[in-house]
């Protein structure tokens, strides 16, 4: 199994005792909220009965949205899933990152600006010891709530690890929590997960050629999404 590791380049932080009681507290706080005042809508996850790992891919609007999709995963699958959060942001300062663990399962400082091998590897580790990973591939949020155009590291982890790529499609967040509020309010929040990705290969198809196929498939699917639950 995949030990937790502290180094200046990858950290992730089990907490015990006091700490995660206070935790499990405010993760049924916010999942009630979501149920009750978000009126939480799921659809497409009883695809997660026959994937027990994979890669999430969700649209990036709203800091609540990796709650939502959190929320709307089945537990034994949301224990096992890390979420990629902004280095530069919620590790920016010790009140952001209390608050992201706080309310987070698991959580994980990824330097969306740049990428380095150190930090792919831990990634592929981390799949490899047969948990999930949620990154959005936009790499942060839309302020105009259009989609962004996608980075390809989903893609690559995916194709290299061999591990189904779900696109997630979420409606409602941004409207909830928009970029500069600081607690949610009340809005209908949906989130939908798609049809896994392809990620199979031909014999005469390259490592480069699969990425970009997958890459083009999971853009394809989420606007088939985005435009059928505009």
């Amino acid at each position: 199994m995949f030990k937790p590791t502290h180094s200046k380049k990858f950290i992730l932080i089990k907490e015990n005792g006091l700490f995660e009681t206070t935790r499990s507290v405010a993760r049924a706080v916010m999942g009630r909220w979501l149920r009750t005042y978000g009126s939480l809508e799921i659809s497409g996850a009883d695809i997660f009965n026959r994937i027990p790992q994979c890669i999430l891919a969700p649209v990036h609007a709203s800091h609540l949205d990796f709650w939502a999709v959190l929320e709307s995963l089945p537990q034994a699958l949301r224990h096992k899933t890390y979420v990629a959060a902004a280095r530069d942001y919620f590790y920016a300062s010790w009140a952001r990152l209390g608050i992201t663990r706080l309310f987070s399962y698991h959580n994980f400082p990824f330097d969306r600006h740049a990428r380095s091998t150190q930090e792919y590897r831990k990634l592929c580790q981390l799949l490899q010891s047969g948990l999930s990973l949620l990154i959005f591939p936009e790499g942060s949020r839309s302020r105009d709530g259009q989609l962004q155009a996608f980075k390809p590291l989903v893609s690559m982890l995916a194709v290299e690890q061999n591990i189904p790529l779900i696109p997630v499609m979420l409606r409602g967040t941004r409207e909830a929590l928009p970029a500069g509020r600081f607690w949610p309010r009340r809005a209908a929040i949906r989130v939908i997960f798609g049809a896994p990705v392809s990620v199979g290969t031909t014999s005469s198809e390259t490592f480069h050629a699969r990425v970009r196929r997958v890459q083009q498939e999971l853009v394809d699917k989420t606007k088939k999404l985005w435009h059928l639950n505009s």
